[in-house]
């Protein structure tokens, strides 16, 4: 069993997204001021942005702006970290746990919205960031970030790939109907932007597990908790940030520990199934294909029916195993068994 722990912080939000759609003047007038200040910029036949430092410069760190003008449209999006905004530095780790916080939170992001003449009751909360911190060793993060890449669920999940090879071997995002999963090495991500980064920790280092809620999926909560306004609004995500987070992870992860090859036969084997059941639990291990895919085999190698296959899954469950395994090599750096991704919440 690995030894880790969440962080201090525990479980919270890292970031929200306030949209506010745009007049053609207003637009031009915040042209104007947010390109004096220009991180990044976009121009093409239907679409340009410029996104901005203008907050930043101006002592409101963690806050920044992105302007939009698409088909005719302009839209403003102010993309927030509340920990770096209230702390007036960069936090690089920290998570917003405090709801107490909230207010002066809002406060102090009224105070930059001023310098583009807006309020925050100017904009639509349209995206929320719940995230937690499990410090770890650097080999048990790697494993994870392998293992959750072969055992998340097909249906309705699309994985998002970088362009960087290097990227896609620190992380991993699954993009859902209603939410987006980023599983990644936080020491790496922030040494990449911050020179002479250095993370210390007993354990070692984190790994950092957040979902990223769409509008819909925020307003369905808002209905469903009848909330009004941004600091409840905030508040109640904070509060619920572990039971939201873990309820999206177990739609989207097979249920079950991660063991070696090896291991998960010698747990099987010593259950009371039928012989050829176990023969086909072993096929499935040995399959390389992803993990919807196996199963779907049975039907073509056995003629298995759904039923069948439902609950050859269910004997994988009792045995408290993924039908991914621990390579040999990884295992000589994290162990023979890792806790499956949605039993990391259960600690």
């Amino acid at each position: 069993m690995i030894n880790y722990k969440t962080s201090a912080d525990g479980f919270g939000i890292h970031t929200f997204m306030l949209t506010a759609s745009l007049s053609y003047e207003k637009y031009r007038e915040l042209k104007l001021i947010l390109q004096k200040n220009v991180w990044e910029k976009k121009e093409s036949d239907n679409q340009s942005y410029i996104k901005s430092k203008l907050f930043m410069t101006e002592g409101y760190l963690g806050v920044s702006s992105k302007l939009y003008m698409q088909n005719g449209f302009a839209r403003i999006e102010i993309i927030v970290n509340p920990t770096d905004l209230l702390a007036e530095r960069y936090t690089q780790t920290e998570i917003f746990t405090c709801s107490d916080s909230c207010k002066k939170m809002l406060k102090r992001l009224n105070e930059a919205l001023k310098l583009i003449n807006m309020t925050i009751y100017n904009f639509t909360l349209s995206r929320v960031d719940l995230c937690v911190n499990y410090v770890m060793t650097p080999a048990v993060i790697e494993a994870y970030i392998k293992l959750g890449r072969k055992s998340y669920l097909r249906q309705n999940v699309q994985e998002k790939r970088f362009t960087d090879a290097d990227n896609n071997l620190h992380s991993l995002t699954l993009v859902c109907p209603s939410f987006e999963i980023e599983i990644y090495d936080k020491e790496y991500e922030v040494a990449n932007r911050v020179t002479e980064y250095t993370l210390e920790d007993e354990y070692g280092k984190i790994l950092r597990l957040e979902v990223r809620l769409s509008r819909d999926t925020i307003y369905k909560y808002v209905r469903q908790w009848n909330l009004c306004g941004l600091k409840e609004i905030l508040s109640c995500f904070i509060y619920d940030s572990q039971d939201i987070m873990k309820d999206c992870i177990e739609r989207s992860f097979w249920q079950g520990g991660y063991a070696t090859l090896e291991t998960a036969k010698q747990i099987i084997s010593l259950q009371p199934f039928k012989g050829k059941t176990k023969e086909h639990m072993f096929d499935i291990l040995d399959s390389r294909k992803p993990i919807e895919e196996r199963f779907d085999d049975l039907t073509v190698n056995y003629n298995y029916s759904l039923k069948q296959i439902l609950r050859l899954k269910n004997k994988f469950k009792k045995c408290g195993i993924c039908p991914v395994t621990i390579t040999i090599r990884d295992s000589q750096k994290c162990g023979d068994f890792l806790i499956g991704i949605p039993n990391l919440f259960l600690k």
